[in-house]
């Protein structure tokens, strides 16, 4: 299996959006999603090339959380997860480049990433 790679924009990203959950929904829901991140983060490891993840480029693709959401354990779901990750991957690691809203303007934010 890969290893797992979150560079320093998708960080920075992370710890936002887990602060925002917890401040606007509360720490359970904070908490939720970490696991949702995490297992979406597991899921891509074990097969990167995964249904629903879309090239964007040659080597930059997308996930949506919300596919990754039916595997993690039933009380800790996120009912509806709106983020998309961007990732690159080779044979032994997934890197997270990004973490976004699918309401952002994605493909404008990617393009330092390409």
């Amino acid at each position: 299996m890969r290893t797992l790679v979150v560079g320093p924009e998708a960080e920075a990203e992370i710890r936002a959006i887990l602060r925002h959950s917890r401040e606007i929904f509360g720490p359970v829901i904070g908490h939720r999603y970490r696991l949702l991140i995490e297992q979406a983060g597991r899921d891509l490891c074990a097969d990167p090339r995964r249904p629903g993840v879309k090239s964007l480029t040659a080597a930059l693709r997308l996930y949506p959380l919300r596919l990754s959401a039916r595997r993690v354990p039933a009380p800790d779901r996120i009912a509806r997860p709106r983020h998309l990750i961007a990732f690159r991957f080779d044979d032994r690691t997934v890197e997270i480049v990004r973490l976004l809203h699918d309401s952002m303007d994605v493909p404008g934010r990617l393009k330092s990433a390409n």
